[in-house]
């Protein structure tokens, strides 16, 4: 089975990190979403300021190493192909001479380079497939959906808040039209778009991919300037607590990109 993946909208880290080591002035615009997102901060703009005022790696550039990581899980994945969330034409294109499934994603998410031998068989006749997912965070958990099988448990095990997490749900490429690619690129927004359609889904029982929740992600910044002192022994406890994760050998995709990541936010803890 092809897998195909859509990054959802995101700035240009590494220009951005680039542009601010130079000591050029930086547009808001240029990171700023131009539409509202669930859980972003009002205030992102004052916030990076705050965090490039208080840390010795700049915000832009930390996230720019996240991308990077995310990238590289994706690359790993034989045959893989990515493309930006808002190329329908072009996802609409592959799909109507190739079989895939879809992941809509963020930009500092990881997947499993296995994925793709476990999804060989495919997903039958439904419209979606839906699985675990890891939440990598100081309160690390799995989500499962109520009453699932998990093969594996990260964590505590924590229903879904919504039909679907982040970037756990596999979108067949025989249901894509233009229409239902716009409705299904947020996970919030997909869950209710998909319930509208009635788009039927097999739940499987393997994680195959993480959202990590590392302190400059966009749920997590804002404590920064709601208390720095709190927020710099959260992002120390963070780096600790994932420098060699407690992982079993079929999570081993996860050890090198989160050891790398604890590093780096170890490194501005101290």
């Amino acid at each position: 089975m092809k897998l195909v993946f859509a990054r959802r909208q995101s700035p240009n880290w590494a220009a951005l990190a680039a542009d601010y080591r130079a000591g050029h002035a930086i547009d808001p615009r240029r990171f700023v979403p131009d539409h509202p997102i669930p859980g972003f901060p009002d205030d992102i703009a004052g916030i990076i300021a705050a965090w490039n005022a208080s840390f010795a790696t700049d915000f832009f550039t930390c996230r720019a190493r996240l991308s990077a990581l995310s990238a590289a899980s994706i690359a790993a994945i034989p045959g893989a192909i990515s493309f930006a969330h808002d190329d329908i034409d072009g996802i609409l294109a592959f799909a109507a001479r190739q079989e895939f499934l879809l992941f809509f994603h963020d930009d500092d998410d990881l997947f499993a380079p296995t994925m793709a031998d476990r999804l060989q068989p495919g997903i039958g006749g439904a419209d979606l497939a839906v699985f675990p997912l890891f939440r990598v965070h100081n309160e690390l958990f799995t989500f499962v959906r109520d009453g699932a099988e998990a093969e594996f448990i990260w964590g505590r095990r924590q229903n879904f808040h919504f039909r679907f997490q982040s970037n756990n749900y596999a979108i067949s490429s025989r249901i894509c039209t233009e229409q239902l690619l716009r409705g299904m690129k947020d996970h919030v927004e997909a869950s209710a778009h998909a319930d509208r359609l009635g788009l039927t889904e097999t739940v499987l029982p393997f994680a195959i991919s993480a959202t990590v929740k590392t302190p400059c992600a966009a749920s997590v910044v804002g404590g920064l300037v709601a208390d720095k002192a709190a927020f710099i022994r959260d992002m120390a406890a963070f780096a600790a607590r994932f420098a060699a994760p407690d992982l079993p050998d079929p999570m081993a995709w996860l050890r090198d990109p989160l050891a790398e990541i604890a590093a780096m936010f170890g490194q501005l803890a101290r």
